[in-house]
């Protein structure tokens, strides 16, 4: 389909596709233990879904609703029955909780950063505080005491998936984010948590995803959802399918970068050697010291 927002490949995807099928034995996880926070909600359940379809032994799903996970863990089970699925009720910004957790599962492969929480949306000078910092306190925190717990259990060659806002289109046109402070700068401190923790853990695979439009609660609940066109909302099966790609061998030159759901991974491969050669796709202060315009006025 043709990008509505920019894109960094030609090719411009809204549903799942060959190359990030989860059965495409390149994308196999047999024998692996995968961790999805967030994993009863929104997409986590699908991410879920995707490592077990791709033959994963163990999914450990985190939450903070029972029921929900438990519904999951439910029709995971039922699916794929080779596939062991335990549930774990608790706040991912607490730290006793998520580190009780952690001792529970001990070795892992793949933790998705997925949970994560959006305030009413209100201009700062309207916002309530209380609100606007519990987003912080999820979003960044949230991610910081789950990584922070799960690290030292980690099995060789892990991945850390985060995933993310669209910050390719935030800072380009800001209207369309106003009063959507709390939640687009938690998901920049959290692009920038995981970069540190890319550069301070070579051993493991550190990546932040944008996952698209997907129909959530979280979209449902966001002011002017009902504006948004139809054609640009994707199936929650691409960035499912997505995320497990990028737990392969073949997206290791994404490491410590963000990326986009929609873009084509064949497409993305192609421009490994600029990815990794450049400090594209990182966080930093747009044209600083990278870009023309201000080489142009140091001059």
């Amino acid at each position: 389909m043709r990008a509505p927002f920019p894109s960094l490949t030609e090719t411009y995807h809204n549903a799942s596709y060959d190359a990030i099928s989860p059965t495409r034995p390149e994308l196999s996880v047999a024998h692996k233990t995968i961790i999805v926070t967030g994993g009863g909600r929104g997409i986590g359940p699908e991410i879920a879904r995707a490592y077990a379809a791709a033959g994963a032994s163990r999914i450990v799903l985190l939450g903070r609703t029972q029921s929900t996970l438990s519904q999951t863990a439910e029709k995971i089970e039922k699916e794929f029955a080779s596939v062991s699925v335990s549930t774990h009720t608790a706040d991912i910004a607490d730290q006793v909780a998520i580190e009780h957790v952690a001792e529970k599962v001990q070795n892992w492969d793949v933790l998705i950063l997925n949970a994560g929480v959006l305030a009413s949306p209100q201009p700062i000078a309207k916002s309530d505080p209380a609100d606007w910092w519990r987003v912080l306190e999820t979003n960044v925190k949230g991610a910081m005491v789950t990584t922070r717990a799960f690290l030292p259990s980690r099995n060789n060659n892990a991945s850390i998936i985060g995933l993310n806002a669209n910050m390719i289109t935030v800072p380009a046109s800001y209207p369309a984010a106003a009063g959507a402070s709390a939640y687009v700068c938690s998901k920049f401190a959290q692009l920038k948590l995981l970069e540190y923790v890319s550069a301070e853990n070579p051993d493991v695979f550190v990546v932040s995803v944008h996952p698209g439009v997907v129909d959530t609660d979280m979209l449902r609940s966001m002011d002017g959802h009902r504006k948004l066109d139809p054609a640009i909302l994707d199936n929650v099966e691409l960035p499912a399918h997505f995320i497990l790609w990028l737990a392969s061998k073949e997206a290791r030159f994404l490491k410590g970068r963000y990326v986009c759901a929609n873009w084509d991974v064949e497409e993305l491969k192609g421009k490994a050697e600029v990815i990794e050669s450049t400090r594209i796709l990182e966080a930093n202060v747009h044209g600083w010291p990278y870009g023309g315009a201000m080489d142009a006025l140091l001059a």
